[in-house]
């Protein structure tokens, strides 16, 4: 073969890899030259508290007393004198005496309608119980003329002395909002984009974690219970380049108050307690519970992290291309190693930014850049290749 025709052949071949490299690579690259402004302000002393979430509609309008209490179906009231005596049995001469009586009785209203009360309407047995008192009252011969006047005033008298429900119901759907039951946020690591997933259902949610640049990937999946005190993980799994086995796994076994955790065929068994989480569920269960100073274990998929102080830092507004958002940051710092949630008020608390720094296992810093809260998108930040030079780094 000629000299000059070897030369074009090894020139072909590094065009070709070239151009799928450049077919591999070009829209991350793209991404990245094009990608929206990150920016936060100064840490400022924290002007905001996050509220508790409520997991369905009927819980954010109850006391916290009762959420997550079911009501219920039907309340029986009786209405009688303690300590009396049972009546003597009743004559053919008693009954044929108190005939007059009972026909002049057929006026007065019946009171048996209120001896069974729906849930639904816990008024009614307060004032029952008001229409009670003044039937005691009315019973005592001195006060018979006066029982007519007690029972017409005493549901007067329960309005007049408690607040309108709507007034009531208005407050508490202010101060607890219920948690979106499905939510997708892409995050931003660089030019990489993470897609997570958030979904609830029957008590169980779902959490899923996507990422991928060229043929590398990783995803990372939770599973457990949810109820009113937070989040309940039962396992964890991070997988890479698409490979169906987990390269670590975490299986928390709330029964045996234990849990194992590492790589398939090597893992260890560690201690469990209550309120222990994995990286992700982590965010999930401090915006749930508002954020509230806790001490938890933290789960990686490679080990464990035991008693880890998470608590409110403080606030900043984070600028993510042209939208401003004010973020509470909740952060959990050991040792050298810290983890960061930035939790969305606006969003029920929803992680808009999280920073993770453990040395020998990982460090990443991922802002979010699309949200969207069932079914309805609240932030969509500029897409790649909108040539605005205020959204482009310089």
């Amino acid at each position: 073969m000629p000299f000059w025709l070897r030369h074009a052949v090894v020139l072909a071949l590094v065009l070709s890899l070239l151009l799928h490299l450049a077919a591999m690579l070009g829209g991350p690259l793209y991404t990245w030259l094009t990608r929206p402004e990150f920016a936060e302000t100064e840490l400022r002393t924290l002007r905001q508290a996050l509220q508790a979430q409520a997991l369905d509609d009927a819980d954010a309008a109850r006391p916290a007393a009762l959420r997550g209490v079911k009501p219920a179906e039907q309340l029986s009231v009786s209405l009688a004198r303690p300590g009396l005596p049972a009546p003597p049995p009743v004559t053919a001469q008693a009954r044929a005496a108190s005939a007059p009586r009972q026909a002049r009785a057929v006026a007065s209203p019946p009171l048996a309608a209120s001896a069974v009360l729906p849930a639904s309407q816990p008024v009614s047995a307060v004032a029952t119980a008001g229409v009670a008192s003044a039937l005691a009252q009315a019973s005592q011969p001195e006060r018979v003329a006066s029982a007519p006047a007690a029972l017409a005033s005493a549901p007067a008298r329960l309005a007049a002395s408690r607040p309108r429900a709507s007034t009531v119901a208005v407050a508490r759907q202010d101060e607890v909002k219920r948690f979106p039951r499905d939510v997708k946020i892409t995050y931003v690591w660089g030019a990489v984009p993470a897609h997570m997933h958030w979904q609830i259902g029957d008590e169980r949610y779902q959490l899923d974690v996507v990422g991928a640049f060229g043929f590398k990937s990783r995803t990372f999946h939770s599973e457990g219970r949810i109820g009113p005190d937070g989040i309940v993980p039962l396992q964890f799994r991070e997988y890479r380049d698409k490979k169906p086995e987990p390269k670590y796994q975490v299986d928390f076994d709330w029964t045996a108050m234990t849990v194992q955790v590492g790589e398939p065929g090597q893992r260890k068994q560690e201690e469990l307690h209550e309120g222990d989480q994995d990286l992700f569920s982590a965010a999930f269960h401090l915006a749930l519970t508002g954020g509230k100073p806790q001490t938890l274990s933290l789960y990686t998929g490679r080990k464990r992290y035991p008693d880890i102080r998470f608590a409110p830092a403080g606030e900043a507004t984070l600028t993510i291309g042209r939208e401003h958002i004010d973020a509470v940051l909740v952060r959990g710092q050991w040792e050298d190693r810290r983890v960061d949630f930035w939790l969305a008020p606006q969003w029920n608390n929803l992680p808009v930014r999280m920073t993770v720094d453990i040395p020998k296992e990982g460090s990443f810093d991922i802002w979010a850049n699309v949200v969207t809260l069932d079914g309805k998108t609240v932030l969509e930040g500029p897409q790649p290749g909108r040539m605005d030079g205020a959204q482009r780094r310089p």
